[in-house]
């Protein structure tokens, strides 16, 4: 009995379970291979996470920029899709404009942040801040091992107005 030993090469990519093939040939003389072909497989041991994250801007910015990221690279495109939700206390139509089922990708092998715009009106009404909830649903990843890590995130309108006081004196 003879012992083959394949080094495998380690990587971050989040991929399918890989497969791969040998074949013994020639043998030294007076020696028989009984069975000449193997096939072996590599199973995955990657993942990756996604996550909506969350920010802050001056309504008079005109915008929040969620950011959705991803912590591996995977060897095929990764989608979900971003929506807001009215349930924070900032009004749609008032305040910012919804968004529905926009769809956020990674390109096959990124790992670069991607970008959800928010337009936000600025108004002179000197309120609190306000909030809009958002969150990422209907993670499209071909059915490798990458999961939603953080679905929801706030983006918080900064109030920028501000009461001027005039005296005037009688």
């Amino acid at each position: 009995d003879k012992t083959i030993t394949v080094n495998v090469t380690g990587d971050s990519l989040v991929e399918r379970d890989e497969v791969f093939a040998f074949t013994l040939s020639d043998p030294s003389p007076n020696a028989e291979i009984l069975i000449g072909s193997f096939a072996n497989t590599i199973i995955k041991d990657d993942s990756a996470s996604i996550a909506l994250v969350g920010v802050s801007a001056s309504e008079s910015t005109g915008q929040l920029n969620f950011t959705v990221t991803i912590t591996n690279p995977v060897d095929t495109a990764v989608s979900v899709s971003f929506s807001t939700l009215a349930t924070g206390t900032a009004l749609v139509g008032a305040d910012f404009t919804s968004i529905t089922n926009q769809t956020v990708t990674f390109p096959a092998g990124s790992t670069s942040t991607q970008t959800v715009t928010v337009a936000v009106f600025d108004d002179l009404w000197v309120e609190p801040n306000e909030t809009v909830n958002s969150e990422i649903t209907g993670l499209s990843s071909s059915g490798r091992d990458v999961q939603i890590q953080t679905a929801g995130g706030v983006g918080t309108i900064l109030n920028d107005d501000i009461v001027k006081v005039v005296n005037q004196s009688v």
